[in-house]
């Protein structure tokens, strides 16, 4: 089967490309995804535990089976500087 991969923030400038098709095994699930990724851009290898994980735009767990043509977006944490509070 065929996902295309969505790259978010730092991970999209690592890897150099905002979206990358993925071939799978029929069967496979969320879970799957992120070894083929940090197998292909070792610099992102450590971030893997701080992502969060969407599949046709709804967030998920890594047990979600795939399906052939969804869509997987890998979303990196989004920092914040607390000095910039309003209140």
């Amino acid at each position: 089967m065929r996902v295309t991969l969505t790259l978010f923030a730092s991970l999209r400038e690592a890897a150099g490309a905002e979206e990358i098709p993925l071939e799978l095994p029929d069967g496979s699930t969320l879970g799957d995804v992120w070894p083929l990724l940090a197998e292909r851009f070792p610099s992102i290898a450590g971030m893997g535990p701080s992502l969060a994980w969407a599949v046709n735009h709804t967030y998920a767990k890594p047990s979600q089976p795939l399906s052939d043509g969804d869509l997987v977006a890998a979303l990196p944490p989004v920092g914040g500087t607390e000095g910039h509070r309003r209140g």
